[in-house]
């Protein structure tokens, strides 16, 4: 429940950026022209970059969740620049793009489902509840020869100590 509500409380986090500024304007009656435009818009820019920082400080302690599941063997395609992880076999030759040639759904099944939460902020309070529970089915996989991701590119990969 904890990091589904880390995931969740990030979101929300992410979206009161937005709401943030524009209460912020119309609290101020910021029109933003005039001589006063500038300083109104480096007002809600200093405001956006201070709330980015907490929110980033955020994203690097849900991330640290993440690590534990295999994203820290992740790689950047030098080609394309994908985001991907070879699941199959630990160095060699692979194909941007390739996917597993069968299904990699190892989740314990105690983690197919995820904690729904409602967050609220009101008279200067943070609420959040449990308001439900979602089930994750895991994704087939395509066919191995389905090139719909990536460049194609062969990549050579160094074996890692996970293997």
């Amino acid at each position: 429940n904890q990091i589904d509500m880390m995931f969740a409380f990030q979101t929300w986090m992410y979206d009161q950026i937005i709401a943030a500024q524009m209460r912020v304007a119309e609290e101020n009656e910021f029109t933003f022209l005039d001589d006063s435009g500038a300083l109104e818009a480096g007002h809600i820019a200093n405001m956006t970059n201070q709330m980015r920082t907490v929110f980033y400080d955020l994203r690097v302690r849900v991330f640290k969740y993440q690590n534990a599941h295999s994203v820290a063997v992740a790689r950047k395609c030098p080609y394309c620049g994908l985001i991907w992880s070879k699941f199959e076999g630990c160095e060699g030759q692979t194909t941007c793009g390739n996917r597993p040639s069968s299904d990699l759904d190892l989740r314990d099944p105690s983690y197919s489902v995820l904690g729904v939460f409602t967050i609220s902020w009101k008279n200067e309070k943070l609420t959040i509840d449990r308001t439900g529970q979602r089930s994750v089915k895991a994704i087939r996989n395509r066919s191995s020869n389905d090139k719909t991701y990536g460049c194609g590119e062969n990549n050579n990969v160094v074996s890692d100590a996970n293997c």
